[in-house]
């Protein structure tokens, strides 16, 4: 909401999973996730911070903190985004910088977005080697009801750790000032957090 005699807005939200999954992986141990948000914005321009429960090596906290610009041309929505991923309580060197560009348009009774992830090369997180992220999203409204399905595909290059892609189908309602969510996760490799799950959240705005 926006502060009086204060530009520009913060928004927020806090959520309850029944894990947290990063991009087709189960980072918290196949156990639940309290996740919450803080975000402030001026124009095009926008900040935050973003936590999560977990499992990260010897800690149990996810920080991310984002500055990004974004706005619209035409009919089409823009973002670039700077997003330090950080795990307080992890010995290791697992801190990293990721550079996240989306472009978007909504055609009313279906909205798509488009991006693409680029993580430098020389961070530890990635052994010293770059990364890329190319991911679409599309969000389909019900017609006459507060549903809406979202679709979302991902396919990561991480050099020399290989490929990796993953999948995203969930139904999500809005009903009694919260927001629900019920989502099929999968990817095509297997591993620790890996394979076929479901996923369940709960979440209020504010």
């Amino acid at each position: 909401a926006e502060e009086d005699g204060f530009p520009g807005e913060f928004t927020g939200y806090a959520t309850l999973a029944s894990e947290y999954i990063f991009r087709g992986v189960s980072l918290s141990d196949d156990e639940p996730a309290i996740q919450g948000s803080i975000d402030y914005a001026l124009g095009g321009f926008h900040a935050g911070v973003w936590g999560t429960s977990g499992e990260f090596g010897d800690g149990n906290i996810e920080l991310d903190y984002t500055v990004g610009y974004g706005g619209e041309i035409d009919a089409y929505s823009y973002d670039v985004t700077l997003i330090y991923y950080t795990y307080p309580g992890d010995g290791g060197d697992g801190n990293y910088f990721e550079v996240v560009g989306t472009v978007g348009r909504d055609f009313g009774i279906v909205s798509t977005v488009a991006g693409v992830g680029y993580t430098p090369e020389g961070q530890d997180a990635f052994a010293g080697d770059d990364a890329l992220y190319v991911f679409a999203d599309v969000d389909v409204p019900i017609p006459n009801t507060p549903l809406s399905a979202g679709f979302h595909l991902g396919y990561e290059d991480f050099g020399v750790g290989g490929t990796r892609t993953h999948w995203t189908a969930g139904l999500f309602a809005s009903f009694a000032g919260l927001e629900w969510g019920a989502q099929y996760v999968d990817t095509n490799r297997d591993g620790s957090g890996l394979g076929s799950r479901a996923l369940f959240s709960v979440t209020k705005s504010f």
